[in-house]
């Protein structure tokens, strides 16, 4: 879909961006500016594809970019400026991933794949900061459809390669803890409760007041929601810390099906690579924040039964990346991931009553964030989100976390 580009977005723009990635000569002569998700694909930035049609030298050319904009003194980012969510971002990608990168392919030379994509330009304005990245389409690479979940296959390669990208992330650390400063804290504190309180303890208070509808799990379940509506946010908030006698990572901290991309071989269809985008809210703590938040917002729901397969699979690559890395210090068992894991269960809980309502979203009902955070409206529940709580809500309660 043809948007209307903002001002900062210009030929000058494109033309620098296009010179810091190929350190040539660019004259951009036009560009087609499109969205590039749609309607509940993104909450906190605007992404835009942009066709640039140029000359480098005598030579005609023509590329696609992908343009993540995040709106500065905005209300619905005001978390997200406080938190310095573009800053992380532009480390991850400047400072971190790089680096990752060469400690990966060094331990992986024949099937080493990068973590992200290739960062062109990174833009600061005074009504937008933006980074201009490859597209990944171009290399084949697309989305899987946010309503269905991932399957087996998708979500063990996910497990694959986020065990290879925490693994990494201690390595880099243990050289350069320097690195990793601005990655020390969540976004998420209670200097942000004024803004966010409302996104999480309303939509949590919403999913009780459906609760209660259901026959069969009213009396099991709706009391213990309502009561933990009432500080879901600052429960949220103290989950993501950090304990310092745990093993940790940098966490993507956002690992859901719509901040990752597939391709699929041509031959037999299988999916065989993915990258992840979106690093604005890594922060170092306990992997166990990345299982659960991908777990409980992107596994279609036949695998919900099925998650200490993907563990088992993750710990596999972790360990296997940190033995060739020659990393030689703390290494966690597979029963102190799983207590971790169980720790946390809380955290995948929450995560499934105020992250999973806005991911599941009918594209025809889609939040609006701001109306949400002000009080003017709630999130709406989705059939396809109701199905899943009621398979999810018997394991939590299994589990202990309700």
């Amino acid at each position: 879909m043809e948007v209307k580009a903002p001002s900062w977005l210009n030929a000058e723009l494109l033309q620098t961006a296009l010179k810091s990635a190929s350190d040539a000569d660019v004259n951009v002569i036009s560009f087609e500016v499109k969205s590039a998700t749609a309607a509940g694909d993104n909450y906190a930035s605007d992404m835009f594809r942009v066709t640039v049609y140029y000359t480098q030298g005598d030579v005609a050319k023509n590329t696609s970019l992908v343009i993540k904009a995040v709106k500065q003194f905005h209300d619905v980012n005001q978390m997200v400026s406080e938190g310095k969510a573009f800053d992380r971002e532009i480390k991850a990608f400047t400072h971190i991933l790089p680096a990752i990168h060469r400690l990966l392919r060094d331990i992986f030379p024949r099937e080493f794949q990068p973590l992200g994509a290739k960062l062109h330009y990174c833009y600061k304005g005074p009504s937008a900061c933006a980074l201009v990245l490859e597209d990944l389409k171009d290399s084949g690479f697309k989305m899987a459809e946010r309503t269905r979940g991932l399957d087996m296959s998708h979500s063990l390669l996910v497990m694959k390669y986020i065990g290879r990208y925490h693994a990494a992330s201690i390595a880099l650390h243990e050289k350069e803890p320097e690195k990793f400063q601005v990655f020390t804290e969540s976004i998420f504190s209670a200097e942000s409760k004024e803004t966010m309180e409302n996104l999480f303890n309303a939509t949590m208070r919403n999913v009780a007041r459906e609760v209660e509808k259901w026959p069969d799990y009213n009396e099991r379940f709706a009391s213990k929601l309502h009561k933990l509506a009432d500080d879901a946010y600052m429960l949220y908030v103290n989950a993501l810390k950090r304990d310092e006698e745990e093993f940790n990572v940098l966490c993507h901290g956002d690992l859901w099906l719509n901040n990752m991309m597939f391709r699929y071989s041509e031959e037999t269809g299988e999916v065989v690579d993915v990258r992840f985008v979106d690093y604005q809210i890594c922060h170092w703590t306990s992997p166990a924040i990345d299982l659960q938040y991908f777990f409980h917002t992107s596994l279609s729901s036949d695998l919900i039964d099925k998650q200490h397969i993907l563990v088992q699979e993750y710990y596999n690559s972790l360990v296997d990346a940190l033995t060739k890395l020659g990393y030689k210090h703390f290494q966690p068992t597979m029963s102190q991931l799983e207590k971790q894991l169980e720790k946390r269960g809380l955290y995948g809980l929450l995560t499934s009553c105020t992250i999973l309502p806005i991911t599941l979203a009918d594209r025809s009902n889609v939040p609006d964030l701001m109306k949400i955070l002000t009080k003017e409206n709630e999130v709406h529940l989705s059939e396809v989100y109701m199905s899943v709580m009621r398979k999810f809500l018997p394991v939590f309660e299994k589990r202990g976390c309700i």
